[in-house]
């Protein structure tokens, strides 16, 4: 008794630490190794950038002491063309970044690779933006948009080993997060914070504390990533309304872990393998649509009895007495429109289901 009234004090604890995200962000052209001026000419003017009207090309790597890229122009391609802007490490500039959008618009980012800054890309009071296609990688945070940074777009980047992989700080709305791959970021893949309605999908997220947090993060759709070999797949608290809907949650610590956590739905989410399928505190949420719930990989062994009843078993999965999948699936099904993901497969996970199910039910008849 005394071992359970500590892990929940514990938990408790790890949810109610506060969460301090928000800098304070100064810049200035000295801070900068290439600045796009508002006219839309470089400074300086040597710059390794060639200029056809509004796009930008990189031309050379480019290795700084001060942060990389400022942009200070409206509607613009800066394309690094697969080049590299890293940072030697000598600087002192606690904020730098590769490259830097303050209260820009309709601006693309698109194959370049950043290394060693602060915040490989950062968005402040930015919108309808677009992050392309770039490889991040050993920087503080990957990508970071803060402070009504609302309906960017990133997408298709690869963002690795870094402090955090992308974070969504105070206020950021309407963005979209898909098919990115995630892999090794200290902290988390994807983390909202204060952010609501936004949209996290097709992404491959592994090796991080968390795969996706949400803190104080409401009506936002997490769907169709592939979320492994994390400490917490999905992490909410003080989270409502938030739609978690076909995703894979496999070989994780906890698959989800939620604290003060209400009205958030669960539906054809995949459970495999994780060492807690769901750890949940002071939460109450929906793990069915009413006919349909989510595949658990350990329902036979803690079901034996039951029966197949269409593409749903007989008895409801019990996470606690607030917690219940009323039609947990047989098999693992995903939502159509990203069953051709690449990185979420429905006859791959079907053929995993198979054999799991088959090993379950032979250990259960030795």
């Amino acid at each position: 008794m005394k071992k359970i009234t500590f892990l929940l004090v514990l938990f408790v604890l790890l949810f109610a630490l506060p969460v301090t995200i928000k800098r304070k962000v100064v810049w200035a052209q000295s801070d900068f190794a290439v600045t796009i001026l508002a006219d839309g000419s470089l400074d300086p003017p040597t710059a390794r950038l060639n200029r056809t009207a509004n796009t930008y090309i990189l031309l050379d790597n480019i290795t700084t002491d001060v942060g990389g890229i400022l942009i200070e122009k409206d509607n613009v391609i800066v394309d690094g063309n697969g080049y590299s802007i890293e940072r030697s490490g000598t600087g002192t500039g606690v904020f730098l970044s590769g490259i830097y959008l303050p209260n820009k618009n309709n601006v693309t980012v698109k194959d370049f690779d950043l290394r060693n800054f602060a915040m490989g890309i950062f968005l402040g009071i930015s919108s309808n933006n677009s992050i392309f296609k770039n490889n991040i990688t050993e920087n503080g945070d990957g990508i970071l948009l803060q402070s009504l940074a609302n309906y960017n777009s990133i997408s298709e980047n690869s963002i690795t080993y870094n402090g955090a992989g992308i974070t969504l700080d105070s206020s950021c709305g309407n963005n979209s997060i898909s098919f990115n791959e995630m892999i090794g970021n200290s902290q988390h893949g994807v983390g909202l914070f204060q952010c609501n309605n936004n949209t996290v999908a097709n992404n491959s997220i592994r090796a991080s504390l968390y795969a996706v947090r949400m803190d104080y993060s409401n009506d936002n759709t997490i769907v169709g990533n592939d979320l492994e070999f994390c400490n917490n797949a999905i992490w909410l608290y003080s989270a409502r309304g938030n739609s978690v809907e076909g995703n894979i949650l496999a070989n994780n610590g906890d698959g989800a872990s939620l604290a003060a956590s209400t009205s958030n739905t669960f539906i054809e989410n995949y459970f495999v393998s994780n060492t807690l399928q769901v750890n949940s505190f002071n939460s109450t949420n929906e793990w069915d649509n009413g006919s349909r719930g989510n595949y658990w990989s350990d329902y036979v062994q803690r079901y034996p009895n039951a029966t197949q009843n269409g593409i749903v078993w007989s008895i409801p999965y019990s996470i606690d007495v607030n917690n219940i999948d009323k039609f947990p699936l047989v098999n693992p099904v995903m939502v159509p429109e990203f069953a051709t993901s690449g990185i979420v497969l429905t006859s791959m996970l079907g053929a995993i289901s198979a054999i799991i199910i088959g090993k379950n039910k032979r250990a259960l008849s030795e």
